[in-house]
């Protein structure tokens, strides 16, 4: 009998975890951006209306499942040469998960992105909903 986890030594492990930690990078400097923008009432203003109770879901849906996609396009643009297919799309949401969960650990602060199942939802949709062409 095969082993079934045989295949993971074989997944592209060192430039998923560079995808996974250049994308959740980029969606940690817009998160620090946004907290220092709250200095000013605008956008403080905006930000209160976008966290207010039924908006603030669909909010946090909308950045986890950007993020998921943001790492699928990082890894379509700049890593040519890994062969993309649906055991790589699993292992970049658990990168992606990984590196949420080292920020997490790390005590950085956190407007968006916490690593909880509803940011793993959206980056599951965000990896399968921009890396459709490679697993249909």
């Amino acid at each position: 009998m095969s082993n079934p986890l045989r295949r993971l030594k074989f997944l592209p492990w060192l430039p998923l975890f560079q995808v996974a930690a250049l994308a959740t990078g980029l969606a940690f400097v817009v998160e620090i951006l946004l907290i220092a923008g709250t200095q000013f009432s605008p956008i403080a203003e905006t930000l209160e209306i976008l966290f207010q109770p039924p908006l603030a879901l669909f909010v946090l849906l909308a950045a986890a499942v950007g993020l998921g996609a943001l790492a699928t396009l990082i890894l379509e643009r700049f890593h040519q040469r890994v062969v993309i297919n649906t055991s790589v799309l699993w292992a970049l949401i658990l990168c992606v998960m990984v590196m949420l969960m080292a920020r997490s650990l790390l005590q950085l602060p956190v407007l968006f992105l916490a690593p909880d199942y509803m940011t793993l939802m959206g980056v599951l949709l965000g990896v399968f909903w921009q890396g459709k062409a490679y697993w249909r």
